[in-house]
């Protein structure tokens, strides 16, 4: 899972660096798919390639969830379902292309999506292994690591990241029985299967 930010470049690399093939997915807010390869994205990805040769770029538009959650999901809940959909994503790119493994940025209590109780949330109903290389890292480690395979500068420059325009006072306890009504409610099957057609891949 790869965003506009400084962590999950930097998680790609450690798992590569432990031997790993990594393909890249983004969920992005530009009008067409292709529009990523005129942002930083392309760039962190060939930056990347440098240390595998490769790779695929799955693009994914957010304008999908946005419509179909809208006045649905409640504010402090919004970023975990975010973030739980998106992971429902990856394990059906997983199931169709193979893939052992899903990899996150996530670094316990960086931000308040990934509180111990959240990180446990936005996984709820994912059956594939998730690589967190981050996991106990601060902020600093992963931004000096940034810094050292020249990723940086890249991952600094201004972005409109999905996640950025999600709710900014989310729960950092969310139940996941609480989760479960709100799920059904936005029929998260569904979103998936009509957000998986709008993917492009890029090589």
């Amino acid at each position: 899972l790869l965003s506009g930010g400084i962590d999950s470049s930097v998680a790609s690399f450690l798992a590569m660096k432990r031997g790993c093939r990594v393909d890249f997915l983004h969920f992005h807010t530009f009008k067409t798919n292709k529009e990523v390869l005129n942002s930083k994205i392309k760039n962190i990805v060939e930056k990347l390639n440098k240390y595998q040769g490769t790779s695929k770029l799955y693009t994914i538009p957010y304008h999908n969830y946005q419509l179909n959650t809208l006045d649905k999901i409640p504010e402090n809940l919004d970023v975990v379902i975010f973030k739980n959909f998106i992971l429902r994503i990856a394990q059906e790119l997983s199931k169709k292309h193979k893939y052992k493994a899903i990899i996150t940025g996530d670094s316990i209590g960086q931000v308040a999506s990934q509180t111990l109780p959240n990180i446990q949330a936005t996984r709820f109903e994912i059956e594939n292994p998730i690589l967190s290389p981050l996991i106990t890292y601060d902020k600093q480690e992963i931004i000096d690591l940034s810094k050292k395979i020249n990723l940086y500068e890249d991952s600094i420059q201004k972005y409109k990241d999905c996640c950025s325009i999600i709710a900014r006072k989310p729960s950092t306890a969310v139940n996941i029985e609480k989760l479960k009504p709100i799920l059904k409610n936005i029929d998260i099957k569904k979103l998936v299967d009509s957000t998986m057609k709008e993917m492009e891949t890029f090589k």
